[in-house]
């Protein structure tokens, strides 16, 4: 009685389930309305099949805005989609707020290389044998405007596979070489 269908357009459609107590009561929910989509429809003198991906926003333990809990409805179906055909998706809280620190952490990042917030320290490596240095280790450290001194365990994971990795990578070499040369 209370459950609503509405068409946003295109392909697109929002299903306003009231009165659910836990994220886990909807999942039946949500089988049902798969299993009704993937039924083969006569259209025509053709079977055609359907399959849908599914995003899915709880209120009120997400925001509590309607275009806050359909944006992250649309990103939960984006995941959804990426899982395959016929399937659902719970946004996550926890999971975007680590996405938009990680995001936040690659622009500061960015922002630190062109403002000259990283340093480069040389540790000796010696010898045992001998005694004798062999040579250095290139270690790199930001600092942080509002954190202080980190150590690449605090940033270096989060620029893996971006262009910002290949951009600290050049940095080292440029600045381990403007060191040695002075």
């Amino acid at each position: 009685e209370d459950d609503t269908v509405a068409r946003l357009g295109g392909d697109e459609f929002v299903v306003l389930l009231v009165g659910l107590q836990a994220a886990e009561e909807c999942a039946g929910t949500l089988h049902r309305v798969l299993e009704r989509i993937a039924r083969p429809i006569a259209a025509e003198g053709h079977m055609v099949s359907l399959s849908a991906s599914i995003g899915v926003a709880l209120y009120p333990d997400d925001e509590e805005d309607a275009e806050t809990l359909l944006r992250h409805a649309d990103q939960a179906m984006y995941l959804a989609k990426l899982g395959g055909k016929n399937r659902y998706h719970l946004f996550d809280p926890a999971s975007d707020r680590r996405a938009r620190d990680h995001h936040q952490l690659l622009q500061e990042m960015r922002h630190g290389l062109g403002a000259d917030q990283f340093e480069l320290y040389f540790q000796p490596k010696l010898e045992l044998a001998t005694g004798r240095l062999g040579g250095a280790e290139a270690l790199i450290r930001w600092n942080h405007p509002q954190r202080g001194l980190l150590l690449p365990a605090d940033f270096i994971r989060a620029a893996d596979n971006t262009e910002l990795e290949l951009a600290l990578g050049d940095w080292v070499l440029a600045e381990a070489v403007t060191q040695l040369m002075s």
